[in-house]
């Protein structure tokens, strides 16, 4: 089956395929920011950006297509004392954290498209959202915090996935129960899964949630660690599937081996993926190194994407189940795409920040070697060109440090700029994609094609290269597994 990057490499064009850029400035110093912090970049070329202070508290997030800049939420204008963290959807919205009171706890989460803000859940809503526990405890014993974690995700249909977290204190003795929550479009809270600990009396069992998604179809993934302390140390991670464990792993002093998942990924056709790990005991050799697992449709249980051992420090998917992963093979090391069971390097060397695109494009910035500063690549086929780099001119002023930040399906790249005159600045690259053909081609001879600006799909691609269809990803159901909760 060929992949959209197989069909561009395979266009019957003697003229290489050419990426051009076109730099698109979306907020600088000379707009009175500096310290941008997070950046998040949607399929219609909105950024979503923060500004953070010295003390690396975050002072305002903002949107901008490269023109108006649009307020989401800031520390000036006196509404909230502090932020947190947000999510950006492909409809403009952005929900973020936020708190209204004399103190450094977020007090509610909210959603505003630079308009008009909303509250989706505040601290009272939360607390009506755990007050089944409380008939556990004695009244006149108990005394119980609410307080909201540090992630959010954010879906296109405007719900939000978050996680908060009930302190119930009894005698001394402190009982913290974390869930995670899905914000419905009628005001309610839909509880998603569940996990309990304890602090006091020597023992200590603590569980933080991170890596919060949810996709296009509802579905949610989130990552669960799990701490316990009772004189000696042990840890497990729970990686939740629509509030189903899909993958749990764990080390401790009595166990024989280690073995721990990480990095786990949604897309929007509905497949989980994750890394496994371990060291290997007796016959469990196939966890000696780490893989990347997928649980898809049909399947009983996640399965291996790769029959090579495979050593990944990081990866990414797009929606067909194409997989960009940094890390080493059997004799190689650098960026792989691995894609219908063929493995391509696409550098030589390792890339934690790399992006793939549901056209198949990839932007990629190479590890540092020593102190050197690197730039950023697009690859589109076969053919890989440099977006920007140190040393170049951008804007009137010489760049000394960049940093990838955002790809969507239009192509479009989002990046961080530290100048050598002490400016910084977020701008976006536009990509155009150029493909000379040649006779024989279903195009016009000799035409040359010129993609961007508007979403690139893999379907566009077939009709370009005058091809068939794609197998496009199905439709996964979730399997029956056991319940966190």
């Amino acid at each position: 089956m060929l992949t959209s990057t197989d069909i561009l490499a395979q266009s019957n064009s003697p003229a290489a395929t050419q990426i051009k850029f076109k730099f698109k400035e979306i907020a600088d110093s000379k707009d009175g920011f500096t310290n941008f912090d997070n950046v998040l970049l949607n399929d219609d070329g909105l950024v979503a950006f923060s500004t953070s202070n010295d003390a690396s508290q975050i002072t305002g997030i903002f949107t901008s297509s490269g023109g108006k800049i649009r307020t989401i939420a800031d520390l000036q204008n006196g509404q909230f004392t502090n932020l947190g963290d947000f999510d950006l959807n492909d409809n403009g919205l952005v929900a973020f954290a936020a708190g209204n009171e004399n103190s450094s706890r977020i007090t509610g989460l909210f959603t505003s498209d630079g308009k008009t803000t909303k509250t989706v859940v505040d601290l009272q809503t939360l607390s009506n959202s755990f007050s089944d526990l409380l008939s556990q405890f004695p009244p006149d014993r108990l005394i119980a915090t609410y307080s909201f974690g540090d992630n959010l995700a954010l879906s296109d249909a405007g719900n939000v996935l978050f996680d908060a977290e009930a302190n119930f204190r009894v005698y001394g003795v402190n009982q913290p129960v974390d869930r995670l929550f899905l914000s419905q479009t009628d005001g309610t809270l839909a509880q998603v899964a569940e996990a309990t600990g304890l602090i006091g009396g020597g023992t200590s069992r603590t569980n933080t949630f991170s890596n919060l998604q949810i996709n296009d179809r509802g579905q949610t993934l989130a990552q669960i660690d799990t701490k316990i302390e009772f004189g000696q140390s042990a840890s497990n991670t729970t990686i939740v599937f629509d509030g189903k464990i899909l993958a749990v792993a764990g080390s401790g002093p009595q166990q024989p081996f280690t073995e721990r998942v990480f990095s786990p990924v949604l897309n929007d056709a509905g497949t989980a993926f994750f890394a496994r790990s371990g060291t290997a005991y007796g016959n469990r050799t196939e966890v000696d190194a780490n893989n990347i697992y997928r649980f898809d449709s049909g399947a009983t249980e996640p399965v291996r994407v790769s029959d090579q051992r495979l050593d990944v420090t990081s990866f990414t998917v797009n929606d067909r189940g194409s997989i960009l992963f940094s890390g080493s093979t059997a004799n190689q090391s650098g960026l792989f795409l691995l894609d219908q069971g063929t493995i391509t390097q696409i550098s030589d060397r390792i890339a934690a920040n790399a992006l793939i695109n549901n056209s198949g494009v990839i932007v990629f910035q190479p590890g540092q070697l020593g102190s050197e500063s690197t730039g950023i690549f697009a690859r589109v086929g076969s053919v890989t060109e440099q977006v920007i780099a140190p040393g170049e001119s951008l804007g009137g002023s010489i760049v000394q440090q960049v940093q990838l930040r955002g790809l969507n399906d239009a192509g479009q790249i989002a990046f961080s700029v530290d100048f050598t005159d002490g400016t910084e600045g977020i701008y976006r690259a536009d990509t155009k994609i150029k493909i000379r053909h040649g006779k024989g081609n279903a195009l016009e001879n000799g035409a040359d094609v010129v993609l961007g600006a508007s979403r690139l799909l893999p379907q566009d691609l077939i009709s370009i290269a005058g091809r068939n269809a794609l197998d496009l990803a199905t439709q996964p159901q979730l399997v029956s597994s056991q319940s966190i909760f």
